[in-house]
């Protein structure tokens, strides 16, 4: 029996010049105990993109989108209901989010070298961020 549920994910992909690789990997996670189901979706193109992904709680929800080279993301969800919306485009973004609380929502879209950390505390909040 878990008394937490995690999801931890990390994925590279090396590139070369003599070699071009694509990585478009659609991965919904479901985790279910008691009524409760966190998901997250994914999607990466490009090569050595990492995502650390990590919920506490029920119902959290992520929707998580990597597109160009060295991009990293950092999410982690603690509470009930929460949604993550993040697209990273280009190269060298970073962001390391935390939402914890209740019901919030964060929109975030990064396009090429931009890097933040933010923390979403509260209940029913809501952000959008987009970082040039």
């Amino acid at each position: 029996m878990l008394t937490n549920a995690k999801l931890f994910l990390l994925s590279a992909l090396f590139f070369s010049p003599w070699l071009s690789a694509e990585l478009s990997l659609p991965l919904t996670s479901l985790l279910e105990r008691q009524q409760m189901a966190n998901q997250v979706v994914l999607e990466q193109n490009g090569s050595m993109n990492a995502m650390l992904v990590e919920q506490l709680g029920q119902s959290n929800v992520a929707l998580l989108q990597q597109a160009g080279y060295l991009n990293q993301l950092v999410l982690r969800q603690m509470g009930v209901g929460n949604r993550a919306e993040i697209a990273q485009a280009g190269s060298l973004n970073q962001v390391d989010v935390l939402q914890r609380g209740d019901f919030n929502l964060i929109q975030i879209q990064q396009f090429g070298g931009s890097g933040f950390s933010i923390q979403q505390i509260g209940n029913n909040a809501e952000l959008s961020v987009v970082q040039y």
